[in-house]
C-alpha cells in the first residue's frame, strides 16, 4: 500500500522520509522509510525535494 494518501496502490518505492543525501546512517534507518507507489514518489515526492534544496541554497530568508 502506498503510504501517500493512505491510497490503495502497489508500493514499489522504499523511499526515505528525511532524503539520506549519501548519510549511510539515514539511508539504512527503516525507521526513515516509507512505502510509496512510482507515481506518488517520481511526482509530489521529488518535487517536494527540489523545493526544499533550493530553499537551503537560497539560504535564511531566502537571501
Amino acid at each position: 500500500m502506498c503510504a501517500a494518501d493512505g491510497r490503495v496502490e502497489a508500493a514499489t518505492i522504499c523511499d526515505h522520509v528525511v532524503p539520506h543525501r549519501g548519510d549511510r546512517a539515514k539511508f539504512f534507518d527503516r525507521a526513515n522509510t516509507q512505502s510509496l507507489c512510482k507515481p506518488c514518489h517520481d511526482g509530489r515526492k521529488q518535487s517536494e525535494e527540489r523545493r526544499a534544496a533550493a530553499r537551503s541554497s537560497r539560504g535564511v530568508g531566502g537571501v
